[in-house]
């Protein structure tokens, strides 16, 4: 971690919770149900959905990541590993890196929010690597080696080989992308045929030999990635009877340090963002409203008296508008490590407008990175609500101290 900086990415920790909303996967993430909140008709494919994410919250799953990277999500006794789509932009949250990770199949669809640090540029690119000839008619280009270094977005597997068609019109196979982090053309004189294989990072190249030609060679290269930092997200598996399993998690990539606040004084205020699934679900014809939502949190850690409390709101539903909730985070104690909620539980209040519901659920996680000031950098952890017997939510969140 560069400069004592926590990251957060991720998706599992915590209570996970079982969500079934009928129709596909993509449908529920990307393409928002029908609004109640602007008194539209509501279809019975809307209610069916709710009911279906409703009856599927749950805490039974888990996630986190493995050692390639990659997110593992176990439900029950069956692990199954979710690759980073790098094709796909995700807008970030409160100023965390968004990502999205997919499984082999298409059952699974993950949204990674990291508080990841710029990369540091580098020096230039024909500084770091030698451009030779090695195509008299194509000078200037460099011999490559590195997986994690080559990205090549025509490339849109997640898994498996891409195998390229020598064009009619020329001798070679040319594919624009960068390396590291410099734009330009890969160029592959074919031996036996050329090929890109999906590997931990970026891809392996093959069947011929492979070079790259920067666009501009004083373009300095990306350096000193940030490869340790903290996450949260939420996470989507469509079975084979069209039903959801859908969870949240917290997780960290690399060492992030634990805070450690023994002797630490005064108050810290920590602000970010929080995004999971939601469902209020009425059998008596009252709303129904189910998906994805995003929202605000604030906590505030009293290290006087070693106390830490919290509230989420400006929720955004399933349709991008807003919802009139609020979640309060009740009173927590904290640990000497910065952890909270994680050996009792510790309820959260729903509000819908001006009422609120009995209080329920539970929420944890934890302090992390200290500053140089010894304050913690970083607050990440999992909350679960409902609203009576009506309206159940799972959630992850991150933020930073103020």
């Amino acid at each position: 971690m560069k400069s004592k900086k926590l990251t957060i990415t991720a998706i599992i920790s915590g209570a996970l919770f079982l969500g079934a909303c009928g129709g596909d996967k993509k449908t529920m993430i990307e393409e928002p149900a029908p609004s109640v909140v602007e008194n539209k008709p509501v279809t019975q494919a809307t209610i069916d959905k709710a009911e279906k994410m409703y009856d599927g919250i749950n805490t039974s799953a888990t996630a986190t990541y493995n050692t390639d990277g990659h997110i593992e999500v176990t439900i029950g006794t069956v692990t199954t590993i979710l690759m980073e789509n790098e094709n796909e932009v995700v807008t970030p949250l409160k100023g965390w890196e968004g990502k999205k990770y997919t499984d082999e199949d298409g059952d699974y669809t993950a949204i990674v929010y990291s508080n990841i640090e710029e990369p540091i540029p580098g020096d230039p690119f024909n500084e770091v690597y030698t451009l030779t000839d090695a195509d008299s008619a194509n000078p200037g280009e460099t011999n490559i080696s590195l997986s994690e270094l080559i990205k090549i977005p025509s490339i849109t597997r997640t898994s498996g080989t891409e195998r390229f068609t020598l064009p009619d019109n020329t001798a070679r196979v040319e594919e624009v992308g960068s390396y590291h982090g410099v734009p330009g053309t890969y160029y592959c004189l074919p031996t036996t045929g050329c090929t890109a294989s999906v590997a931990a990072e970026g891809f392996t190249l093959g069947g011929g030999t492979w070079t790259f030609k920067p666009t501009q060679p004083t373009t300095p290269v990306s350096d000193t990635l940030d490869t340790i930092y903290a996450s949260y997200g939420y996470w989507l598996n469509t079975n084979d009877d069209g039903d959801y399993v859908a969870s949240t998690f917290i997780a960290d990539m690399g060492d992030v340090p634990d805070a450690d606040i023994t002797t630490l004084e005064g108050t810290a205020t920590y602000v970010g963002g929080a995004a999971g699934y939601y469902s209020i679900h009425s059998k008596t014809g009252g709303t129904n409203d189910s998906g994805v939502f995003t929202a605000d949190i604030e906590l505030n850690a009293d290290f006087n008296n070693d106390k830490i409390t919290g509230l989420i709101d400006n929720f955004i539903g399933s349709n991008g508008k807003s919802r009139n909730w609020k979640v309060t985070l009740k009173e927590s104690g904290l640990v000497t490590n910065g952890g909270f909620g994680q050996t009792e539980i510790i309820m959260t209040v729903w509000s819908i407008g001006d009422t609120s519901a009995d209080p329920s659920g539970n929420w944890k996680g934890s302090l992390r990175n200290n500053g140089e000031d010894d304050v913690p950098q970083v607050a990440t952890g999992t909350f679960y609500t409902e609203y009576g017997r009506e309206g159940r939510m799972i959630g992850a969140f991150g933020s930073n101290v103020q």
